[in-house]
Parts: structure tokens; C-alpha cells; sequence
């Protein structure tokens, strides 16, 4: 990972993702790239009001992102070099540009604990991100410390030769990192895992990944598990239109759930090459 995009609305919750950011940065020896898209809608309405140019708004915006570069630099003493870009732009189009305009390695995205995990990823704004971007995409839950990667939990729901690249995309992301990977497809029972295992699932792993068969009735709960009793630092998902993972997310959206999972979450999509 040489370059990550952290986007920013100058919320608490995007802020705490730049300071996770920064961290990760330092780890891997990567450049910060710090985006606010922002465009200026036309009120549909016959009474007068004040029009602000985009030039103008733009550099409010430029103040703004070095007001918090500097609250940012006090709070953490970071002191390596953060990029600005502004993007006069929709937020989904402004986002995607830059993450190939930079060629980014990683996107970073603050993710809200007022809404359900399942609206924030399969919300107009989340889904377009989650299934266009052409790198991976790590969100930060509300409240996130930065502490070394040493798990990252990667479920998997299938064999195929697209999730086994995937794979091999996240061993090539962890070069930096160094952490253990535990590559898992929770099962609802012992005679599914001895199929699995017979269809030579290893393939999909490497040398450099141990593989797990955990057995829960409910997938969706064994996901939650193996996060947890493997004390996982980031769960690593493969999301696909219709396969468990969004049928996982589309759960979440009832109960509590959404407040178990706690720590960050990266997803890459069919784009990432």
C-alpha cells in the first residue's frame, strides 16, 4: 500500500477515520491523500437566496481541511505530509475520480454508529462506492483506535477463481502489514466442512493463509464469532450482488448486531485488480 485516500465531511466520525489513517500510515510507509467532495445544490424554490460560487465554497473548504490538518497534527503529532484535494463534484462521481486520478492503493471511509451497517453499505452513496471502486475499501467504525494489524479474518462464502484472487489481493495488501490471515467459510454442519475440505479448498489460501471451517447454524452469527473469539483486527468480506455477504449486511439492519462489529471492515469488489 503506497497511497490511501481517506475521504471527510468534517464530521467526528471522519475525523477519527484520518486519525486511524494517519496510524496506518505510518505502519506501511504511505502517502495520505485527504478528499472532501462537496457541490452546491439549487434551491427549487421561487423565494430569493444568496448564490456562493464554487470557487468560493471551494476555498472554505480548503480553510477547513487546514483547520483540521492542524487540530489533527496537535492531537496526534503526526508530522508526515497530508495531500488536499477538493472535488467540485457528486459525491459518489468525486470519489471515484480521484481514487484512479491518485491510483489508490486503499479508500477509507468513516462509517456512523447512528445508522445500521446495513444502510451504510447498501445505502444510493455506500453501494455505488462499494461496487465501482477500483481498490479496496476500508471502513471505520465510530469510535475505531488505530492498534497494530495482527488478524485479519477473511470470509470467504465460496470457491471460485475470482474469490481466490481476491485472496491473493489481500496477502499482497498484508506484505506491508505482516499480519496473520485467517482465511474462514462458516458452515451450518460437520458433513458441509468435510465436503469443503474434499474439494480442496486450500488452493484458495497459500502457504501464507491458515484456513478454518467454523460450524454455526446461523452464518451470519459464526461470521460475528470467528471475529471475536479470533480477536480479529479487520474482517476482510468479498461483496457480490446476492451471495451471503450482502444478505449478511441486509441482517444487520434488525437487532443489535450492527453494534457488535466493531472493528474495521474491508471490502473488495469484482474492480479490484
Amino acid at each position: 500500500m503506497k497511497k490511501i485516500v481517506v475521504t471527510t465531511d468534517f464530521s467526528e466520525c471522519s475525523e477519527n477515520a484520518l486519525i486511524y489513517s494517519l496510524s496506518l500510515c505510518k505502519e506501511v510507509n504511505a502517502s495520505l491523500y485527504l478528499l472532501h467532495v462537496f457541490h452546491i445544490p439549487v434551491p427549487v424554490t421561487d423565494m430569493p437566496y444568496i448564490s456562493v460560487s464554487s470557487e468560493e465554497e471551494e476555498k472554505n473548504i480548503e480553510l477547513r481541511l487546514k483547520e483540521l490538518i492542524t487540530r489533527i497534527r496537535h492531537k496526534t503529532g503526526y508530522e508526515g505530509m497530508i495531500h488536499t484535494i477538493t472535488d467540485f463534484n457528486f459525491t459518489v462521481d468525486g470519489i471515484l475520480n480521484v481514487v484512479n486520478d491518485t491510483n489508490a492503493d486503499l479508500l477509507v471511509m468513516g462509517q456512523r454508529g447512528k445508522t445500521t451497517l446495513a444502510d451504510r453499505l447498501f445505502g444510493s452513496t455506500a453501494t455505488a462506492i462499494i461496487n465501482l471502486a477500483t481498490c479496496p475499501l476500508l471502513l471505520i467504525p465510530e469510535g475505531c483506535s488505530f492498534s497494530k494489524i495482527k488478524k485479519i479474518a477473511i470470509a470467504c462464502d465460496k470457491k471460485t477463481s475470482d474469490n481466490k484472487n481476491k485472496v491473493f489481493h489481500v496477502v499482497e495488501m498484508n506484505a506491508a502489514l505482516k499480519s496473520e490471515m485467517l482465511l474462514f467459510n462458516v458452515v451450518q454442519d460437520e458433513a458441509e466442512k468435510d465436503r469443503l475440505k474434499g474439494e480442496d479448498f486450500t488452493e484458495m489460501a497459500g502457504k501464507e493463509v491458515k484456513l478454518f471451517f467454523p460450524v454455526h447454524h446461523d452464518i451470519h452469527e459464526g461470521i460475528l464469532q470467528f471475529v471475536n473469539d479470533n480477536d480479529a483486527d479487520w474482517l476482510c468480506m468479498f461483496p457480490h450482488r446476492h451471495n451471503i455477504f450482502e444478505q449478511w449486511f441486509t441482517r444487520l439492519n434488525s437487532g443489535n448486531i450492527s453494534q457488535q462489529v466493531k472493528i474495521p471492515l474491508l471490502l473488495i469488489n469484482e474492480l479490484v485488480q
